[in-house]
């Protein structure tokens, strides 16, 4: 379970960007997990915003079997965007 205060918190403890990974909601085994972390990220995302903080700095990465392969490069790819992004205002 992920809350919007553990968002919060990892950048309020000086992280640039937050990874949440998660099942994908059609084999997810709660069926409303999926639906409350959506609905946690985009809250998370607004609140980000007020604080003057890119939304994009919170990533959801949906993964099942077969896509955890893929994981490692998605978070490459997550981590680049960041970096583009520069050191988060939080600091």
């Amino acid at each position: 379970r992920i809350d919007t205060i553990f968002m919060l918190k990892s950048f309020d403890k000086g992280s640039d960007g937050t990874v949440v990974i998660a099942c994908k909601p059609d084999i997810c085994a709660t069926i409303e997990g999926s639906a409350r972390l959506g609905r946690r990220v985009v809250k998370t995302r607004k609140l980000l915003a007020e604080a003057g903080l890119e939304p994009e700095r919170l990533e959801v990465i949906y993964v099942d079997g077969p896509s955890l392969k893929k994981l490692p490069g998605m978070l490459y790819e997550f981590t680049k965007r960041v970096e583009k992004m520069g050191p988060s205002a939080a600091r």
